[in-house]
């Protein structure tokens, strides 16, 4: 799970995500999945909830295509996700069009690396990180 939030770890949501990883035996390789809470669906800091978990009815939550599954592989020190827009398109309400997106999550011992950006239909970046984010463990 995480939250993207405005005015600080208890201020308002701007997004909340679940993701699960496909622990099944006939699965190819190490692949994640995200589902997304409609805006005011849960309250803030469900991680600090674990009693709220059991209510979750991912039938309520934007899911994404098959094929923007995140597809992990071994990093020297860590692990490392992506999805790459040549292979995930889905059409997103919240813009109105189709969607194409370029993330990659990373996960050391120490931080939790962060790059997204979204492609609208004619290509354009709509939306993104700017460049990478790093959350380290104090």
């Amino acid at each position: 799970y995480y939250q993207l939030s405005t005015g600080g770890p208890d201020g308002r949501p701007l997004q909340q995500k679940i993701f699960a990883f496909d622990r099944g035996q006939e699965r190819a390789g190490n692949r994640m999945r995200a589902w997304v809470f409609a805006p005011g669906q849960v309250a803030a800091n469900l991680e600090q909830r674990p009693g709220d978990w059991n209510a979750v009815d991912p039938a309520t939550m934007l899911s994404f295509p098959e094929a923007c599954a995140f597809q992990w592989s071994a990093l020297p020190r860590g692990f490392e996700g992506v999805v790459t827009r040549t292979r995930c398109t889905f059409e997103s309400r919240s813009f109105g069009q189709a969607v194409s997106p370029d993330m990659r999550y990373a996960v050391f011992p120490d931080r939790f690396e962060w790059e997204e950006s979204l492609h609208g239909a004619d290509g354009e970046v709509l939306v993104s990180t700017g460049g990478k984010l790093v959350a380290s463990r104090d």
